[in-house]
């Protein structure tokens, strides 16, 4: 009997962020590019629970085995946590079962998007990381991604075979700088600035000509959408810090711009604003430090969930920001549609070298 052929997929690309899991894929060159999300929460299931969120239920998503614990992951993840579920901050987050949960799962969803039949096989794999961790785990992250995967099988029960081939790490930055020049033309000439403030950092990166980085100029502090949506929640209620439903409540209202409401009572914007802007104003100055300087720069892109909330108190404090200012339409899928990007033009690069050779 002949082995069942593989499904391949040329380029996909996967960015686990603190408060999504972004995925994308071109399943041939002819295809458009398809992304998607799910929450990053992966709570644990009891084993007697498993079958029936398989079958019963029919929850969003998927059930990720890791080291005997069963993580559920995908749309529906947030129906079946805790108010307590944690979320990743510690530095080492790539090596812990639920990074690689919510990794598969987002293979899973890969497959699912490609219309994937039989064993699947990615050619170029790109995934990212924050600045801070950069040089200390993209050599683990890439031995832990690269290789054979169990995952869920999207078209029933059971699990399909996943074999990523070749991955690569980059700066989480960097694929939102790669989306911008791609939809945008630009030639980057001159100095960039890219902010890209997700959930639980905010990572800034200065290039130069192109993608070339300045490492003295960029970096990554540990504040995010979190550090101002806590901060305001200690101001009205110190008990909603731990609580995630709470913190997802202030999220969407600071996005929204609208009042808090909770437990009969509003709270107006009026009366939280101040504390965001104090809270954000803080981790800028820090950057700024880092940066050194803003008169240099040609465009500064904001990306990641909390971009029109640190643009508008960047240009506040410095209004001359505002002509090179960008903020992306889409900015929670920037960097992984740049990934997906790099994945392709490193396929590309490989089919060439494979004609020529």
């Amino acid at each position: 009997m002949k082995p069942e052929q593989h499904f391949t997929i040329p380029a996909a690309a996967i960015d686990v962020g603190y408060f999504n899991t972004k995925y994308a894929v071109r399943a041939a060159a002819d295809k458009p590019m398809q992304c998607g999300l799910f929450p990053s929460i992966a709570p644990v299931l009891q084993s007697e629970d498993v079958d029936t969120i398989d079958t019963k239920e029919r929850h969003n998503g998927f059930v990720v085995t890791i080291d005997g614990l069963h993580y559920f992951v995908g749309e529906d993840a947030t129906a079946l946590a805790s108010a307590f579920e944690p979320r990743h901050v510690e530095r080492n987050y790539v090596k812990s079962g639920r990074y690689l949960a919510l990794a598969r799962g987002a293979l899973a969803h890969i497959g699912q998007l490609a219309r994937a039949t039989g064993p699947v096989r990615i050619a170029h794999l790109v995934v990212g990381l924050p600045l801070s961790t950069y040089r200390i785990y993209r050599d683990d992250l890439k031995a832990r991604l690269q290789g054979v995967h169990e995952v869920p099988n999207y078209r029933g029960r059971g699990t399909m075979t996943v074999t990523v081939e070749d991955v690569r790490v980059l700066m989480q930055p960097a694929g939102a700088l790669i989306h911008f020049a791609d939809k945008s033309g630009d030639q980057l000439e001159g100095a960039s600035l890219v902010c890209d403030i997700g959930g639980g950092t905010m990572d800034y990166l200065v290039t130069t000509d192109g993608f070339l980085p300045n490492g003295n100029r960029s970096g990554a502090n540990e504040f995010g959408v979190l550090s101002y949506c806590s901060a305001v929640a200690e101001k009205l209620d110190p008990d909603w810090v731990k609580e995630t439903p709470m913190i997802n409540m202030v999220d969407k209202a600071i996005r929204e711009r609208t009042a808090i409401k909770a437990m009969g009572v509003s709270y107006p914007v009026e009366q939280y604003w101040p504390v965001l802007q104090r809270s954000v104003q803080s981790a800028l100055s820090v950057m700024h430090a880092k940066v050194q300087t803003f008169n240099d720069l040609n465009r500064v892109i904001m990306v990641g969930g909390g971009a029109e909330v640190f643009a508008e108190v960047l240009v506040a404090t410095h209004p001359k920001l505002k002509p090179i200012m960008r903020i992306e339409a889409d900015s929670v899928m920037s960097n992984v549609r740049g990934f997906c990007s790099a994945a392709e033009r490193v396929a590309a690069s490989a089919s060439r070298a494979g004609q020529s050779a």
